[in-house]
């Protein structure tokens, strides 16, 4: 397909005077004549005396004898002398119906000066068109400075509007051509917990890339297509919800499509096509998907993307694949189109760089039922991991180990319940791990006193660790982790005694147990806490209040509690909760 422009200067005008044939409409369009556009520039006036037209092939016919036809358009003016046209430094002209004939199957132009020579010429290629019951289709060729070429700009009747509006006038943006720029398919994700998503990066190509024409597709199925110009730049990325109710623009480069239900989970196809449905269609990239043997047409499809060398070898497993994981590429600009430019990506990172993101899951034991860790024996423990989580998302939950006293127990997040029927200290311990191998383990103390008795334990360091992990941990990693005041009332009661934190604190120091870095912290956000949120101790509701005085009960219970100087002060906070009602009430002024 050749399109060309040959391009002589008359001898007989003295300015430096350029002729471009700019627009070639080579159909009949809603009763619309063929036509084509030129334009002249470098001059102040034009000249079209003894101008003529030709095919290339036939006898040169004379400007004058289709005059008539002859308009005048931007940048243009007539003078006394019809052949003779005053000019912005550029005017466009067009001929209406054209003086020669426009195969549709393809052509030539000429323009030529009263002395033969060729003043403009294209070659210009077959013009696709199409009709159906409901509209005519026909292209437009339009010339292109950016790759001295012509572009086809699709046109239907009586759906599009103004498909004559740049007639006589300087072209409109014209879509960027696939030698221009490169985009890859950059990520895709078939099984999503919001919807999934094809993402598209822009490698490469000039600072404006104008998308008009470009189509994504699945499975042969349009899932979008810019029917106006859309300009990107390198750099950007574009990303396509599929399944969603709505279809259209959501957001910068964020796009909904409900052309389908979602993507294919079993094989597919996803093609980035330039110019699509026009005579200079191309694709820009390919890729494909299999679980298990591709269908019937999926293997045709992806053996024509290997045969026209868009793709090669076997397409990208996801045959382990699980939810919320997508395919995304290893790096867009090296492009091998094979199934090694790809990696699962479990946490995504859709519209930025494929640079896999974890966060590591947290562990929590919550206690259901009675929700007792210290009771006379023998007693239930139903304890359930449920509460667990993860900020990529509750799937990225993997796997949930449980021990009692270092026994595994269970493999579930919510495990049978069991008595337990033993006194003394028991460590119930769950382990959980996410989709990316990260783990996080919390262990909670379980007490089994005598029927009837009390707690005689005589309190281990390793018993008095842990209660410290029990009343402090998630407070402390709150504070830690979110600058900001931690959320656990009861933490804050703890912590607006003074002699009580210094106690801890004292303890902390010189236990084995305790992680120096928690003692750090402890000491970092004690003075804030006095001041910030005494506020909030007031009033404490009746849950809370209960829970207070169950943990520090135990930690004070035992005979040989590192804390015996409080042991007289919990006394009397007990005493005047049984007297009054109100827990919180003993803190009013501390």
């Amino acid at each position: 397909m050749k399109r060309w422009l040959i391009v002589f200067f008359c001898p007989s005008i003295a300015l430096a005077q350029n002729v471009q044939i700019t627009e070639i409409t080579p159909h009949t369009l809603a009763h619309q004549p063929e036509w084509f556009e030129f334009r002249v520039s470098g001059t102040d006036t034009v000249d079209m005396t003894d101008w003529h037209i030709s095919n290339g092939k036939n006898k040169p016919k004379p400007l004058a004898d289709f005059i008539e036809t002859l308009a005048a358009g931007e940048g243009a003016s007539k003078t006394e002398n019809e052949f003779i046209f005053d000019l912005n430094q550029t005017g466009y002209f067009s001929f209406s119906p054209s003086p020669i004939g426009l195969p549709n199957n393809g052509g030539i132009i000429q323009i030529l000066d009263p002395a033969g020579q060729i003043l403009s010429a294209l070659d210009y290629p077959k013009a696709a068109s199409r009709s159906t019951k409901n509209y005519e289709e026909r292209e437009v060729l339009t010339w292109d400075e950016a790759t001295q070429s012509l572009i086809p700009q699709p046109v239907r009747a009586p759906e599009t509007p103004g498909y004559q509006a740049s007639k006589g006038k300087a072209n409109p943006p014209l879509p960027t051509q696939k030698a221009q720029f490169k985009a890859v398919i950059n990520e895709v994700s078939v099984d999503h917990d919001e919807t999934d998503f094809i993402e598209i990066f822009i490698v490469s190509g000039p600072e404006k890339i104008n998308l008009q024409y470009t189509e994504l597709k699945h499975n042969g199925t349009s899932l979008w297509r810019f029917e106006t110009p859309y300009l990107v730049s390198p750099g950007d990325y574009l990303v396509f919800r599929i399944g969603t109710p709505d279809h259209g623009k959501v957001g910068h480069n964020v796009f909904h499509s409900n052309a389908r239900e979602g993507l294919s989970g079993g094989s597919g196809t996803v093609e980035i096509i330039n110019m699509s449905a026009t005579s200079q269609e191309n694709q820009i990239d390919v890729l494909c998907w299999q679980k298990s043997d591709l269908s019937k047409t999926e293997s045709k499809r992806v053996q024509k993307f290997i045969t026209a060398e868009q793709w090669k070898d076997s397409c990208v497993s996801i045959q382990a694949l699980i939810p919320n994981e997508s395919i995304a590429r290893f790096n867009p600009a090296q492009d091998a189109n094979t199934a090694a430019d790809w990696f699962r990506h479990f946490n995504g990172s859709l519209g930025q760089p494929n640079e896999t993101k974890n966060h590591p899951p947290k562990a929590v034991i919550t206690l259901q039922g009675t929700k007792k860790s210290v009771a006379p024996v023998s007693f239930l423990l139903n304890p359930t991991g449920e509460n667990s989580t993860d900020e990529d998302g509750p799937k990225d939950l993997k796997s949930y180990e449980w021990t009692f006293n270092g026994t595994v127990i269970s493999s579930k997040a919510n495990p049978a319940g069991f008595y337990v029927e033993t006194e003394g200290e028991h460590e119930l311990r769950l382990t959980v791990t996410d989709q990316s191998g990260a783990t996080s383990t919390i262990s909670q103390l379980i007490v089994g006193v005598p029927p009837g008795g009390r707690n005689t334990n005589k309190g281990s360091a390793k018993a008095q660790a842990a209660i410290i992990e029990t009343l402090l941990e998630t407070a402390v990693h709150e504070q830690a982790a979110h600058n900001e005041p931690a959320q656990d009332d009861f933490f804050m009661v703890f912590m607006n005694r003074p002699h009580w934190t210094e106690s801890l604190l004292a303890s902390a120091q010189t236990s084995q147990t305790y992680p120096a870095y928690k003692t750090e912290t402890l000491e970092k956000i004690s003075p804030p806490l006095y001041e910030e949120n005494w506020s909030r101790q007031i009033n404490l509701p009746k849950p809370v209040r209960h829970r207070l005085k169950k943990n520090l009960g135990l930690l004070f219970s035992w005979r040989e509690s590192p804390w015996p100087d409080l042991a007289a002060e919990w006394t009397a906070v007990v005493t005047a909760d049984r007297t009054s009602g109100y827990f919180d009430s003993v803190y009013r002024g501390f």
